[in-house]
């Protein structure tokens, strides 16, 4: 087969974030296939020179860079979930563009079965917009049979069209433990038991408010308690101003973004891991922990694998509660874990991108 260009158009690190962290693995092994691979960056730090990057300077470049790759004939790769709307306008503009050129184009959906505006609901405009968005690739990929359903019997798009890959691969583990910075091993030495949560970008689904609260309501019985925030330094931003009404100045540290190495350090050495959001589906963070032995309490959206604690979604007692049995019961909550199958599905992915480059 003639060596073929695959385009991830997503948004790239600093700071690292889930989809990052597939899209490498991905590109990786689309190249040991002997074709080439860009990665588009259309995100935060596109204004930042790396050589690994084909960065974006602004919406006409991003126009004309998308215009050249399927003109071409490179297959094009968008990524987006329902958020936010200029995600979803991005990808549009991608894939109606490798429609007119005739090049090939494929949508990852990264999102649980509950969205801000998926599935399908009151609002008109963004329901148009979503159903474009799902009907203008040749084909879609999401995690989950759930997100499946809600797509093609919401938005008339055919089951053979929509493929189920679960995010979660050998790649994600397969990485040597490294140190953690100074700061995170002091505050970790301090804390007894530790929690961490991993908070990607400062949106209300995350629930930074009520895992803090949570944790405020179980100093009194736990003093040394501490919780670490892995996230972009804006969450600190956004949210050390809750920590002085809660008590928490000392209990709660921000850690900002961690290389992958550190991340599943600090994952491995909590006593729990917090997972908060309502829309991300099983949530790759969530297979982490399970897969390093730790425990995860996480809020109950239908798709958490087995293992998990659960709690209801922005109900702080019941956080709090779950929280303090995890933690008095911890031996039969670590046995109960399932450590979940690793399966090589970036190479299920890549062979499917494969066979839309060769048709």
């Amino acid at each position: 087969m003639t060596p073929k260009t695959l385009v991830e158009i997503a948004s790239f690190p600093p700071p690292m974030g889930g989809w990052a962290q597939r899209i490498e693995i991905v590109a990786d092994e689309w190249r040991t296939r002997g074709h080439h691979c860009v990665l588009m960056n259309i995100g935060a730090s596109r204004n930042l020179k790396n050589s690994r990057y084909l960065n974006v300077r602004g919406p006409l470049d991003f126009l004309f860079q998308v215009y050249r790759a399927a003109r071409k004939g490179h297959v094009l790769h968008t990524h987006t979930n329902a958020k936010g709307v200029k995600g979803n306008l991005l990808a549009l503009a991608a894939q109606l563009l490798s429609r007119v050129r005739g090049s090939r184009c494929a949508l990852t959906f990264h999102a649980g079965p509950r969205q801000d505006y998926f599935p399908k609901g009151k609002h008109s405009i963004k329901n148009a917009l979503l159903s474009l968005t799902f009907k203008t690739p040749d084909l879609i990929i999401c995690n989950s049979t759930a997100v499946k359903t809600q797509i093609v019997s919401g938005y008339g798009v055919s089951d053979e069209k929509v493929h189920c890959i679960q995010a979660f691969c050998a790649g994600y583990m397969n990485i040597e433990l490294q140190t953690l910075p100074a700061h995170v091993q002091q505050f970790a030495d301090c804390h007894d038991p530790l929690l961490v949560s991993y908070v990607s970008y400062c949106h209300p689904d995350f629930a930074v408010d009520t895992m803090l609260s949570a944790v405020h309501r179980l100093r009194d019985k736990y003093p040394t308690i501490g919780l670490v925030i892995i996230s972009s330094p804006h969450a600190a931003e956004q949210y050390a101003s809750l920590l002085e009404p809660l008590g928490l100045e000392s209990h709660v540290l921000f850690a900002g973004n961690l290389p992958r190495p550190q991340f599943l350090s600090a994952l491995k050495m909590a006593r729990l891991c917090l997972r908060t959001p309502m829309g991300d589906g099983v949530a790759s963070s969530v297979l982490e922990a399970l897969s390093l032995g730790t425990p995860v309490i996480a809020s109950d959206n239908g798709t958490r694998p087995a293992g998990c604690v659960l709690y209801r979604h922005n109900d702080i007692d019941d956080m709090a509660a779950k929280i303090d049995f995890a933690l008095s019961n911890y031996s039969e909550v670590t046995a109960a874990i399932v450590r979940p199958e690793i399966v090589d599905t970036d190479v299920t992915e890549v062979e499917l991108l494969i066979s839309l480059a060769a048709s």
